[in-house]
């Protein structure tokens, strides 16, 4: 079984923060391959499509429609197999390092794991210094 890929809420925006799911285009169970719109979200501009980026089936569980999900939080999941597919409440189990070798320096943390977890955080605008110029001669002055 391998692992479970979160469908995350993207950034579509240089301000957006979080989105609100407005439609699931696919459902649970369905299969999906890469470049497929699974579902639409509608972010602090317009309303946008989420594309997958791997083939799988659509697993649950999966965010409701009219509920609001930060950026970079799990909205569904993608699986390998049909067999896999899940509808419960509970995300799909994450398999763990079973041997010291697995775990290499990290002392048992799983890095992939905590890369995929880490909320995306929009970058802060740039603050430029206060202008020296006087205005130009055809603007009025204050």
């Amino acid at each position: 079984m391998a692992e479970p890929y979160e469908i995350k809420m993207p950034q579509l925006s240089d301000t957006m923060t979080e989105g609100v799911v407005v439609t699931w285009e696919k459902q649970v169970g369905d299969k999906i391959k890469r470049g497929d719109i699974v579902a639409t979200v509608e972010t602090d501009k317009a309303v946008m499509d989420v594309e997958v980026f791997r083939d799988g089936y659509l697993s649950g569980p999966i965010a409701a429609i009219d509920s609001t999900v930060a950026v970079g939080r799990a909205i569904g999941y993608i699986v390998e197999s049909a067999s896999e597919v899940t509808t419960d409440a509970a995300a799909p189990r994450r398999r763990r390092p079973t041997s010291g070798a697995s775990r290499g320096k990290t002392g048992g943390v799983d890095q992939a794991a905590d890369l995929e977890s880490v909320p995306v955080v929009a970058p802060t605008p740039h603050r430029s210094a206060p202008s020296t110029t006087s205005p130009c001669r055809s603007c009025p002055t204050p």
